[in-house]
């Protein structure tokens, strides 16, 4: 998990903005939320797939955790704010009966 922080620090260094970006958007406009990651998630039996884009929409870091309490709240805790995306689903056909 620490190699995965250091990644997404070093790659989420700050980036210069124009002074007056304020300026040319329109008033009624709100602006985006570029404090924060977004996080996709799939929720697997055993192991969890997930993606983290960055502020601009780029891949930040790709992998896997295992879907148990620690290692799911250990990934969580790792992160600042995020945008959490999940995706669930039924994996066997019994499970609905």
């Amino acid at each position: 998990m620490a190699e995965l922080v250091a990644k997404l620090s070093a790659r989420l260094g700050p980036r210069p903005t124009p002074e007056n970006a304020k300026e040319r958007r329109p008033h009624n406009v709100p602006a985006p939320n570029r404090d924060r990651l977004t996080l996709g998630l799939d929720l697997g039996d055993q192991w969890s797939n997930y993606c983290i884009l960055g502020l601009e929409g780029e891949t930040l870091a790709e992998g896997q955790l295992r879907t148990t309490r620690e290692d799911v709240a250990e990934f969580f805790r790792a992160l600042s704010a995020a945008r959490v995306v999940m995706e669930v689903g039924r994996t066997r056909p019994e499970c609905g009966k």
